[in-house]
């Protein structure tokens, strides 16, 4: 009896990141310090961000297309940046709420105002693992 092994050499995978404002509330706020007013208050209208990470397999095994509702192989989490300082988002922060599960995950609605002259700086991290190899792949964007 002959025994026969076989390897297969895939090739890595190609993911990409993207992340859209998926509402019709802008990313950009305007404050009116004489009716200390924003426009458009997300504290009434949030604003809602999506990233779209998808992959590319040159090797034609896996389908292309978008990975956020794979939720075995998916994970993901927003960060806050802050004076050089990033603070994780829980789920348990009210200025925000974060999708973590289905076709959205990973979507962030954002619930608060930026202070004047102080811009909401957030960061995007997301973990896919290849069903193919079980390699991991760590992605990191920033959202200002």
């Amino acid at each position: 009896m002959t025994t026969r092994r076989f390897d297969f050499n895939f090739r890595p995978l190609q993911m990409n990141v993207s992340i859209t404002t998926d509402s019709s509330v802008p990313d950009s706020q305007t404050y009116d310090a004489d009716e200390k007013a924003y426009s458009p208050d997300y504290t009434i209208t949030p604003c809602v961000i999506q990233p779209h990470v998808s992959r590319l397999d040159r090797d034609g095994y896996l389908s292309s297309g978008e990975v956020n509702g794979d939720s075995s192989r998916f994970s993901c989490k927003w960060s806050e940046l802050k004076n050089g300082v990033e603070t994780e988002i829980a789920d348990t922060n009210t200025d925000y709420q974060i999708s973590r599960s289905g076709n959205e995950c990973g979507r962030i609605l954002v619930k608060k105002n930026a202070k004047p002259q102080v811009p909401i700086n957030l960061v995007f991290y997301c973990e896919y693992i290849d069903p193919r190899t079980g390699q991991i792949y760590r992605i990191k964007k920033p959202y200002q």
